[in-house]
């Protein structure tokens, strides 16, 4: 019996070795399969960035278009400690942090660079700061609505169907030189109108000129403006405007996070680094061009 039993404790003990080599939870293969379904995800998400809040080195914020209905965007946030060992967590409209993968000891991006904004309080926080009515407009400081912060331009009309508010950008732009101009937008219920952003130029050498993006239809929910034009005059500048202005029928309406800046590239690509585990045979590389050329 005490051979039997001394046979059956070293059966016990290969088994167990044996069960142990076959246990891929800690193997490069299994943390690779992790890592790949993390990093699918984060892509997939990156790709249809519409604006960057947040670039270090171990954390992003950006929107992507709505995917509820509410014709808002949504907010998502990837970060990581940077420790070794701790993990990536998913952050979706300001709601509760979670963890997308564990154990990661990698995660690098390398998104462009985004070019600054020339505008002063794009994102109205500064009530009327900078911001002027369009000749035959009314503008406040709206605290009641709002995309992002706190605060919004409230944009009506006092004698004309053509309102807006607009900054003066003079020395800030270049002739011949492409920027995008964006902002978001939203009516009160009621009439429709079309909205659209512009650079109102003033030369000695051609007068005033109008640069602008298409016009879209406003909607009661915030909906994104944006275009790039390229500015051209000659002689003396006078005066140089960016604006959003409303085309149609006179309508109340909300601006919030405009921004004026130098155009990017129209083929903007992310590349990912993410590796799971210690063992650096998971790591993993991924890229993929951003369908809305955000920076």
């Amino acid at each position: 019996m005490l051979g039997a039993g001394a046979l059956m404790a070293g059966l016990s003990s290969t088994m167990f070795l044996a069960l142990k080599a076959t246990d891929t939870s800690n193997t490069p293969a299994s943390a690779t399969i992790e890592g790949n379904a993390a990093l699918n995800e984060i892509i997939a998400d990156l790709e249809f960035a519409l604006a960057f809040s947040e670039q270090t080195t171990n954390a992003i914020t950006f929107t992507v278009p709505d995917r509820d209905g509410d014709f808002i965007p949504e907010t998502i946030r990837y970060a990581w400690s940077g420790t070794p060992g701790d993990p990536i967590t998913r952050q979706y409209n300001g709601g509760t942090v979670t963890k997308l993968v564990e154990d990661v000891h990698v995660f690098q991006h390398d998104l462009p660079t985004s070019t600054p904004n020339l505008l002063s309080n794009g994102d109205m926080e500064a009530g009327l700061l900078n911001w002027q009515p369009v000749p035959g407009s009314v503008i406040t400081s709206s605290g009641s609505e709002y995309l992002s912060g706190v605060r919004s331009l409230n944009i009506n009309y006092d004698t004309d169907s053509v309102f807006g508010a607009r900054q003066d950008v003079l020395g800030l732009i270049v002739s011949g030189n492409a920027y995008d101009l964006r902002a978001w937008v939203k009516k009160t219920v009621g009439k429709s109108i079309n909205v659209q952003l512009e650079l109102l130029i003033d030369s000695s050498g051609e007068g005033v000129r109008t640069f602008a993006t298409p016009a879209i239809p406003v909607e009661p929910s915030w909906r994104r403006v944006s275009g790039t034009v390229t500015p051209t005059w000659s002689g003396t500048l006078n005066s140089a405007y960016w604006q959003v202005r409303a085309v149609g029928s006179a309508a109340v309406y909300y601006a919030d996070d405009a921004t004026l800046s130098l155009a990017g590239s129209l083929h903007q690509h992310v590349n990912i680094s993410l590796q799971v585990g210690a063992d650096m045979r998971s790591q993993l590389h991924s890229g993929r061009q951003l369908v809305n050329s955000p920076l």
